[in-house]
C-alpha cells in the first residue's frame, strides 16, 4: 500500500485499506506500506505531513513493513520490491 508523505489524507486511507486487507487476505499475507514522494522531502522542501516515526510506529503496531521511496527519482524503489519479494515477517 502506497501513500504520499506530503499528504496526510493518503496516510489515513492506508489505515482503512489495511483493515480491508486483513479482513480479505490470507492471514500470512506480507504487507508493505510505502511512503512515496521522498524526492520532495530529500530536496529540502518542508512538505512532509507524515513523519517517518509516525509511519514506522503504525507499521510496528500492525506487524507490517515500512519503507520510504520516490518513484520520481527512483529512490529505494528497487529495495521496496526486493524487500517484498524476500519478506517473511
Amino acid at each position: 500500500m502506497v501513500f504520499d508523505v506530503t499528504r496526510r489524507d493518503t496516510f489515513l486511507v492506508v489505515k482503512r485499506f489495511l483493515e480491508d486487507l486483513k479482513y480479505n487476505a490470507e492471514p500470512d499475507c506480507v504487507v508493505y506500506v510505502v511512503g512515496n514522494k521522498m524526492d520532495l522531502v530529500l530536496n529540502g522542501e518542508t512538505a512532509r505531513q507524515v513523519t517517518s516515526e509516525e509511519a514506522k510506529a503504525f507499521a510496528n503496531e500492525n506487524h507490517i513493513f515500512y519503507i520510504e521511496t520516490s518513484a520520481y527519482s527512483d529512490y529505494k524503489v528497487t529495495e521496496a520490491f526486493e524487500g517484498l519479494i524476500e519478506s517473511k515477517f
